[in-house]
């Protein structure tokens, strides 16, 4: 996804937590910030981009404070596949929240 990038370009971080371990990408060229939230309990993954249009010297604290903040509602117990048990909807939508 970033291939595209030099390394010297691109700043990678962490957030581990109790209830997510999370990692983002932020690029120093642009306001992209890429992510990968992995909620624990519930072992479900959200993966994306954003753009944000903070000063550079904001970008890693706004990163880790969408990771850490971010919650996953509840799956209703009818949109499972019975099938599978998946809850995946290839709607290419979340059921999270921010």
């Amino acid at each position: 996804m970033y291939n595209v990038f030099n390394k010297e370009d691109l700043t990678v971080g962490y957030v581990n937590n109790d209830r997510v371990n999370g990692s983002y990408i932020i690029s120093k060229r642009g306001n992209s910030v890429g992510f990968i939230i992995l909620f624990i309990s519930k072992l479900e993954m959200l993966m994306g981009d954003i753009i944000i249009n903070v000063p550079e010297s904001d970008r890693i604290t706004y990163a880790k404070e969408f990771i850490e903040s971010f919650t996953f509602e509840p799956t209703p117990p009818d949109s499972q596949s019975p099938s599978d048990g998946s809850t995946r909807t290839y709607g290419g939508r979340t059921r999270g929240s921010k």
